[in-house]
């Protein structure tokens, strides 16, 4: 694939090549005569003007070739082809000056030519292409999975665990929740599906060997869990607040939908359809005050702020202490330099190593995070109405994150160990 500048250069070396500067040439004048070159004769005469040794030049034309062109035979032609090939210096030179101008598009020209060919290539080859990449990716797998099964096994288990523990208080409580206009509980099961939904992403990375990206959509669920923390705790106003400030949400993505829609080739948003957003918007500030509209602003007034952040909301439920973490994981989240260099993947993370796959090191981070993350968001659902039940399933998952943490460090330390360090 990486010899596309080979085949480029030595497509330009062919345009540019005396031969084929004479075939052009040659083509073009015998075709303004009607008489086009058949591929042999191309051959013959750039072959002779290129060793010509007696200045005498000859070429053999079909009958054929001169009736169908209008002369009578071949004297009548013979002073034509000798104008040709006298004014052949001159053409040769202007072929070049011209090649010189134009040789931008030749090269787009060619570009676009070699591409598809290229394309092409790459499709016939890519079954046994991708046949010896799926074979060293299961290769990596076997290995992944001697060294991490047991930490990654534990980590399912735990998050099956949370799963079917929300469904069963979804399925058991919602009815009530419904009657009561629960808002609390609505907020929270909701929010655990989608931290369930998270975690499942964050294993699946784990499994195939993406510390970093797993570390990243911890980041994710840990702003969910600290989310459903901070509602849990303020109660029903609250939680109204953040439902309905999907709303101010939709208004300000249909706004920058709007602006890029046309360069995106996109339909429009119909004005009355703008207009009730808006309407509903202005409806929501009126009511919950100006502070609404940013970001946060379902948080403003529980917090006391005019425009809180999410690290206001970690402080709130004392989950700050994870911050370092939190920034840790932002480096795989954002574009920043910090991020180029940074590499849960790479043991000491060395510059000059670059990591552009998977890699079988470095998923303590965030298989551990991930159990820290789901069980609080999960226990926090099972003591919203505690039960025997529920503070006996919260106390399983306690002890069971502990062995997924010890197993993830033992797994690593292994790894280490293996490794000479």
């Amino acid at each position: 694939m990486f010899e596309l500048q080979e085949i480029f250069t030595k497509q330009i070396e062919e345009l540019a090549s005396p031969k084929s500067v004479l075939l052009q040439i040659l083509n073009q004048r015998f075709e303004e005569l009607g008489m086009p070159l058949t591929t042999s004769q191309q051959d013959d005469l750039a072959q002779q003007i290129l060793e010509i040794t007696d200045g005498t030049i000859h070429i053999e034309f079909e009958d054929d070739q001169i009736t169908k062109a209008g002369f009578c035979g071949e004297k009548e032609i013979e002073p034509l082809i000798r104008k040709i090939f006298d004014g052949l210096v001159e053409d040769i030179a202007k072929y070049i000056s011209d090649f010189e101008e134009t040789l931008p598009d030749v090269l787009q020209k060619t570009i676009k030519d070699i591409a598809p060919i290229i394309l092409k290539s790459l499709k016939e080859r890519a079954s046994e292409m991708l046949i010896g990449r799926r074979s060293e990716r299961d290769s990596f797998g076997g290995n992944l999975s001697a060294t991490w099964g047991e930490a990654i096994d534990l980590l399912e288990m735990y998050l099956v665990i949370s799963l079917e523990t929300g469904e069963y208080i979804n399925n058991v409580s919602r009815p009530t929740a419904v009657d009561k206009n629960d808002l609390v509980f609505d907020v929270l099961t909701r929010l655990h599906a989608r931290a369930c939904q998270i975690s499942w992403e964050i294993l699946t990375l784990l499994e195939n060997g993406f510390a970093d990206g797993a570390h990243a959509r911890w980041r994710s669920l840990h702003e969910v869990t600290v989310v459903a923390n901070f509602i849990a705790k303020s109660g029903n106003g609250l939680a109204e607040r953040y439902l309905l400030h999907e709303k101010i949400e939709s208004y300000k993505a249909a706004l920058q939908y709007r602006k890029y829609c046309g360069q995106l080739g996109l339909e429009e948003i119909a004005d009355d359809e703008m207009g009730e957003l808006l309407r509903i918007r202005d409806e929501l500030i009126k009511r919950f005050g100006s502070d609404y509209k940013h970001e946060y602003g379902w948080a403003s007034e529980a917090l006391g702020k005019k425009r809180p952040t999410f690290r206001d909301i970690e402080e709130a439920v004392d989950l700050n202490h994870l911050r370092p973490y939190y920034k840790m994981a932002s480096y795989n989240v954002h574009a920043n330099p910090k991020g180029v260099f940074f590499k849960l993947g790479i043991i000491d993370c060395p510059g000059d190593l670059l990591l552009a796959g998977p890699s079988n090191i470095g998923l303590t981070e965030p298989g551990h995070s991930m159990a820290l993350s789901l069980g609080n968001i999960t226990i926090c659902l099972l003591i919203y109405e505690p039960t025997v039940d529920k503070l006996v399933i919260s106390n399983i998952l306690l002890e069971l994150c502990r062995e997924v943490g010890d197993a993830f460090f033992k797994a690593h330390n292994a790894l280490i160990e293996s490794d000479g360090g």
